[in-house]
């Protein structure tokens, strides 16, 4: 964590951050009464040394990504994310995507089709649009773990329009899941129509028709994510989702039902795969 390197074993890469910043997450870690113990174990300090970073440093994610890291890469805990492409393996800084092809949005329940549809992984064309005449849309998600321990966890989903996602307290809660354990160096995929979260239709309503951004956070007790409220530029925001992978974007439309069209002859600059759209 110090020096930075690459484990010869595992060829797990980590950003060192000098001896200072480590010092100091160290100490604040062995001086904190009842954080560790005699029957305390390397996990224990994993989730310690974590802890410590998001206190004394808690919007600085290059910290807390060589801390996690750092234990990732000698095989202590687990490390659960989504993904933000179908090549990402977990692995951060990544590249900046807003099609995470792990949040999947059907209009209706997941028949068994569809359900073996989202168990293979290297589909990423699962997802509909959002449209006000169908009522409730559901939304379904793959969570992975990279790490050496089993974990589970919640999957957090947010909606928001493009104009404000840079701003959590403005977000949506769509709703949140509890994941089973999923096992280390494993995923874990929705097997029944309800391993959902429910797009209601009164808040999809309520947004209007327009464009939207999917925010999924992956939380655990022992892989915790980076605080949400910290964000407050479009800057960081692309942080969050570069440099943390708890936290996955896809972009989505919500459009009126049958009376909607779409103008393909305009473009958004703002952000990547952004259509416009005019009523009847």
């Amino acid at each position: 964590m110090i020096v930075g390197g690459t484990h010869r074993l595992s060829g797990v890469t980590v950003t060192g951050i000098g001896q200072n910043a480590i010092e100091q997450i160290l100490f604040h870690v062995m001086s904190t009464p009842g954080t560790l113990g005699y029957t305390s174990d390397f996990n224990d300090f994993r989730s310690a040394m974590i802890t410590a970073c998001m206190d004394l440093y808690p919007d600085d994610l290059d910290y807390l990504l060589t801390v996690k890291n750092g234990f990732h890469a000698v095989g202590i805990g687990p490390d659960l994310y989504a993904r933000d492409s179908l090549a990402d393996q977990g692995d951060e800084p990544g590249t900046l995507s807003c099609m995470s092809p792990d949040i999947i949005c059907r209009q209706d329940l997941a028949n068994a089709a569809t359900l073996t549809q989202i168990a293979h992984t290297t589909n990423g064309s699962l997802g509909q649009g959002i449209d006000l005449a169908e009522g409730d849309h559901h939304v379904y998600f793959r969570i992975f773990n990279r790490g050496a321990e089993d974990s589970s966890g919640t999957f957090r989903l947010f909606i928001s329009p493009v104009s404000t996602f840079p701003t959590p307290a403005s977000w949506h809660e769509v709703g949140h899941f509890d994941f089973p354990t999923v096992p280390a160096g494993g995923l874990w995929v929705p097997s029944t129509a309800s391993d959902c979260i429910t797009l209601t239709s009164a808040l999809a309503s309520s947004l209007g028709t327009g464009h939207f951004c999917f925010i999924g956070i992956v939380e655990s007790t022992v892989d915790p994510a980076p605080d949400r409220n910290l964000i407050d530029n479009t800057t960081e925001f692309h942080d969050y989702i570069r440099k943390s992978n708890n936290y996955v974007w896809r972009n989505c439309d919500i459009t009126g039902g049958a009376h909607a069209v779409w103008d393909y002859a305009h473009t958004d600059q703002r952000l990547p795969d952004q259509r416009f759209w005019s009523q009847n």
